[in-house]
């Protein structure tokens, strides 16, 4: 039988890994809508 503490651990680890990559594909996309953003105004402009 696998050691709870093990799989919690495990499971953690996972999990934060994860949410880092969540972080990141987030920053990404609003990173992207602002960039879209700025390029619609700048376009409007000329």
């Amino acid at each position: 039988m696998i050691k709870l503490e093990v799989v919690v651990i495990l499971f953690f680890r996972a999990h934060k890994v994860t949410t880092f990559f969540h972080i990141i594909s987030i920053n990404m996309l609003y990173f992207m809508l602002f960039n879209i953003k700025y390029l619609d105004i700048a376009i409007l402009w000329k």
